[in-house]
């Protein structure tokens, strides 16, 4: 677009910043070749500021690419900084311990670099807002990676993502539980369940929307979900139910008071369940079943929430220090170290191993002596000179790696513009020849045809025959379309019939042999073999409509009315009026009709019937039903003979009054197209 715009700018310049001053200085009006002369130096300029062009987005190019190779170095110093960040840590904590309990402890819990939850990222910036961010919930530096996660900073709620989110449709099958999908979530089971623990409130929801497939049949669950645990469930709000159970069953609003499931009704017109799952030892969702979903109109599909947590576990005990590394935990200490826990009313140094899911703990007496801990240190300062050096070693290789990286995008630009150049003159070279060889091919086939066909005769009509074909031109045997009474047959014309005999040829005759075959070929009668009828059609005709909103009938007593449509699906040969109801016929032929109604009346039961007349006055076909239920279906089909412009249309009639039909998911269409066209 940029060269394009700057194109138009150096044409602007050319016209009236060099062609103008001409005219002004010498007086005279530019010429053609003076236009010429400015559009081969713009011709130029564009050529040069395209090469210029894709010079800078190869340079942008290794210039991302050398950001990328810089951001994933920077990744791993970070990485790299905080492990000594966490050994910086960890040597403060062991250097308090030896202090002594005589002397106060100065050293708080640990800060992790990347907060357990979205509550702890809210409560440590008020500023943040909502959107996506890494958490790690069983602890910095400890277990699994980071998981990426959404979280609402006005509640503080953490939501893990996972691919089943969307509406997903179930298809059709018989057994119970014959569907089956796994989730997969953005995190890992021990991450989950980390932030399950430290949270107050977890919750996951599931929605199924049916037509006619029910969640329980004869006292069988037909559906169910899988716990973390790998247990089945069938109670969908979280209960203990052994039988399938909805939301609308706790809220008393199914539609039958009986059923446990608004499913379980087995309703023509499409609705849902829906299940709220609460029970923090079950979440999270594993697994979806679901079964008896059986051919069309039977339908289901599924969606699953992502698992929000929020809040904070809170702490059991009322004293100020917690009791054990469960409690430490759950108040957001994650890195493994010492830590002090008040047990039976003496407070107490414990190292905590936060990398167990539960937090093992042990008693510092037992667990290191004074010179085991001098020579841990020791290895803990050894450990941060040997960081050191590798964080040292990683940035000059990142020098040096930019350095490789400059030479080679030069080397690589100058490669690519001579590849370009070869390429260029390839693909001018092979259309140059391609088009020479067409040239060729169509010269041969040009003088192919003057040879083998011979003068041929004019007709006003479509060929009728053999004879026809041959006075014509056309002089080879083979099969052919001829015109019969009202349409088109295929024949077998066999052109060589020609019997000569040399022997008899006088060598004296002033007509030549050549002069002799030519003739005995135009006066040969060829031979015709009737192959069959072609089925043709000059051009398709055909048409699809459909209603969508209710139609009223207006009257009493016995009421008719023309059937308008409102969706085109298609129109090939422009003959249907929707908004009108009306077929125009385009050509004349055999033509077949198809008709389906499907509508809902709320008021009185009644009967129905729909015509299809032809010329608004003849009556061709026509259907008759009554209700079941408020509910009417009829389907009508026919095969018509017509003739051009002949109008067909289709008429609703009711024996007792008008009345609003209200259509379901656009099950009332009309559709008809040309079988058969009538050619003569």
């Amino acid at each position: 677009m940029a060269i394009r715009f700057f194109s138009l700018f150096l044409l602007y310049r050319a016209v009236f910043a060099e062609l103008l001053p001409v005219s002004e200085s010498d007086g005279r009006v530019p010429t053609t070749d003076d236009v010429h002369v400015q559009l081969q130096k713009l011709r130029d300029d564009v050529k040069i500021l395209k090469e210029t062009y894709q010079q800078v987005v190869v340079d942008v190019t290794a210039h991302t690419q050398h950001k990328d190779e810089i951001g994933k170095h920077e990744m791993e110093i970070q990485a790299l900084k905080q492990i000594v960040a966490r050994l910086e840590e960890r040597l403060e904590v062991l250097q308090e311990e030896r202090r002594g309990p005589d002397k106060p402890s100065t050293l708080t819990s640990p800060t992790p670099v990347i907060a357990s939850s979205c509550e702890e990222l809210r409560h440590s910036d008020e500023a943040l807002k909502s959107g996506m961010y890494w958490i790690d919930p069983d602890g910095h530096g400890t277990g699994d990676t980071p998981v990426y996660v959404w979280c609402n900073m006005t509640t503080g709620s953490t939501s893990i993502l996972h691919d089943s989110e969307s509406s997903t449709d179930v298809g059709q099958c018989w057994d119970a539980g014959c569907y089956s999908r796994f989730i997969n979530y953005n995190a890992s089971m021990r991450q989950i369940i980390a932030l399950i623990e430290l949270s107050s409130v977890c919750r996951q929801s599931i929605q199924y929307d049916c037509k006619m497939a029910p969640m329980e049949f004869n006292g069988e669950p037909q559906s169910w979900w899988t716990d973390r645990n790998g247990v089945r469930r069938n109670d969908f709000t979280g209960g203990n139910s052994v039988q399938s159970k909805c939301q609308c069953a706790l809220e008393n609003s199914c539609l039958d008071r009986k059923l446990q499931c608004n499913c379980n009704a087995l309703s023509p017109i499409e609705t849902f369940d829906k299940g709220i799952i609460t029970d923090k030892s079950s979440l999270p969702v594993t697994r979806l079943n679901f079964g008896r979903i059986l051919t069309q109109p039977s339908s289901g599909r599924h969606s699953l929430s992502r698992l929000e947590c929020y809040g904070r576990q809170p702490v059991q005990s009322p004293k100020p220090l917690p009791k054990s590394c469960q409690d430490l935990r759950r108040t957001g200490h994650t890195i493994s170290g010492f830590y002090s826990v008040l047990r039976s009313g003496v407070i107490e140094t414990v190292f905590c191993d936060m990398t167990q899911m539960s937090g093992e703990e042990k008693a510092i007496s037992s667990f290191v002596s004074p010179e085991q801990l001098d020579s841990l240190i020791q290895r803990l300062d050894k450990a941060d000179e040997r960081i050191q050096r590798q964080a040292l070693r990683i940035r000059n290789s990142v020098g040096r790696l930019n350095v490789f990286l400059v030479r080679q995008n030069r080397t690589n630009n100058s490669q690519m513009r001579k590849l370009e150049s070869i390429d260029e003159k390839l693909a001018s070279d092979l259309k140059e020849l391609f088009n020479s060889q067409q040239r060729q091919n169509y010269e041969i086939a040009e003088l192919r045809r003057r040879w083998d066909r011979p003068q041929g005769k004019s007709l006003t009509r479509m060929p009728a025959n053999c004879h026809d074909l041959k006075a014509v031109g056309h002089g080879l045997s083979g099969i052919y379309p001829v015109k019969a009474d009202d349409h088109i047959e295929m024949v077998y014309c066999n052109m060589t019939l020609c019997k000569f005999d040399f022997k008899k040829t006088n060598r004296t005759n002033r007509m030549s042999v050549l002069t002799v075959i030519f003739k005995c070929w135009n006066e040969a009668t060829p031979r015709e073999t009737w192959i069959g009828k072609a089925d043709v059609i000059s051009s398709l005709v055909h048409f699809y409509v459909l209603r969508k909103t209710p139609f009223y009938l207006e009257g009493r007593g016995h009421m008719q009315s023309i059937l308008p449509f409102e969706i085109t699906r298609s129109n090939q040969g422009g003959g249907m009026d929707a908004k009108k109801g009306v077929f125009t016929v385009p050509k004349s032929g055999t033509y077949v009709f198809r008709f389906s109604f499907g509508a809902l009346k709320r008021e009185k039961a009644q009967h129905v019937s729909v015509t299809l007349v032809l010329n608004d006055v003849e009556d061709v076909a026509s259907i008759y039903g009554s209700d079941h239920q408020g509910f009417f279906s009829l389907s009508l089909q026919t095969i018509l003979n017509l003739k051009k412009k002949d109008k067909i249309h289709l008429v609703l009639q009711s024996a007792s009054g008008g009345g609003n039909y209200e259509d379901i998911d656009m099950t009332t269409h009309f559709s008809g197209f040309l079988l058969d066209e009538q050619m003569f």
